[in-house]
């Protein structure tokens, strides 16, 4: 099972990604950029920069709780429960 957000912080991931498509632009070069068709270029880009967003799936049976326990310490007190719930993208 793939854990959404679960190997790092989405913040840094996406300033990540922004860094590495401004060096890819950077690394084209001048001559480059003019000399190639714009829209190629620009689905090209597209194509190695989206993201596809997260689509949970609605079916409650398929959701499961996969850990559940009580947190007791000096700073907070309270029920700590991790739930799968499938999704795509």
């Amino acid at each position: 099972m793939q854990m959404l957000f679960s190997q790092g912080d989405l913040r840094s991931f996406l300033h990540q990604r922004i860094q590495d498509l401004d060096n890819e632009i950077e690394r084209m070069g001048q001559d480059y950029i003019f000399g190639v068709d714009e829209e190629q270029l620009r689905q090209s880009l597209i194509s190695n920069y989206s993201l596809e967003l997260p689509m949970f799936q609605e079916h409650e049976d398929k959701w499961e709780i996969i850990e559940q326990h009580e947190i007791k310490n000096q700073l907070k007190k309270g029920l700590s429960i991790t739930i799968s719930i499938p999704f795509s993208g």
